[in-house]
């Protein structure tokens, strides 16, 4: 019997975009997941630019940076992928579109970052005004079977790409946490909650999530 392929994981949340270029990467989601391709070939994308509130000079410059960016993975390999090799900002038939094809070597990778979304939820992510927000929900989705989980606040402050902001709890509490918890209640009517499960000499270390609502991802 033939041994089953397993592949990397990749997620969004882990990778190093701006706002506006994860905005284009869920977007070309939505349209992969409209479309009935194959695994094996070639794909072309091509998205409307009125779908994207952004001056078209920051376009272009997404458009750059994405065939560019070398994504991360969720195991410990040490290789590295540019899943899109081709990005244009073009018109046809007068309408702006960007026009954008994908690495065939990251097709298997699309697909499954794909299939563990629903439409319902890749539009979810492009409707999250927050890029916290974004990384929250997808935390939630990679999470989203066990009910509740335990992270160490380090590794959440580094999933969530605070780097040094926000040193204070409180202010981490009140312009992430909730901020987050609000708008993903607002656009999604799924409502997280979380409490303090691990300190060391008064300085807390780890928060355990809950999901109140179910997820429909």
């Amino acid at each position: 019997m033939e041994k089953k392929k397993i592949l990397p994981k990749l997620n969004l949340s882990k990778q190093e975009f701006s706002f506006l270029e994860k905005h284009i990467y869920i977007l070309a989601l939505i349209k992969l997941k409209s479309k009935n391709f194959k695994k094996d070939e070639f794909i072309k994308l091509t998205i409307e630019v009125s779908e994207i509130k952004e001056t078209k000079e920051k376009i272009k410059e997404a458009l750059a940076n994405l065939t560019k960016n070398k994504v991360f993975f969720d195991d410990q390999s040490t290789g590295y992928l540019v899943p899109i090799i081709f990005a244009e900002y073009t018109t046809k038939n007068n309408i702006p579109i960007i026009n954008i094809h994908i690495n065939p070597a990251a097709n298997d990778l699309f697909f499954e970052l794909v299939n563990s979304y629903t439409t319902i939820g890749l539009e979810v992510l492009f409707s999250l005004k927050s890029s916290y927000s974004i990384k929250m929900y997808e935390l939630i989705n990679l999470n989203r079977n066990k009910g509740s989980w335990i992270i160490e606040l380090d590794k959440l402050r580094t999933l969530l790409e605070i780097k040094d902001s926000y040193q204070n709890f409180a202010h981490f509490e009140k312009r992430i946490l909730s901020y987050s918890q609000k708008e993903l209640l607002d656009v999604y009517n799924l409502d997280i909650s979380w409490e303090v499960s691990g300190s060391v000499r008064k300085k807390i270390t780890e928060l355990t999530f809950s999901i109140k609502k179910g997820v429909r991802n």
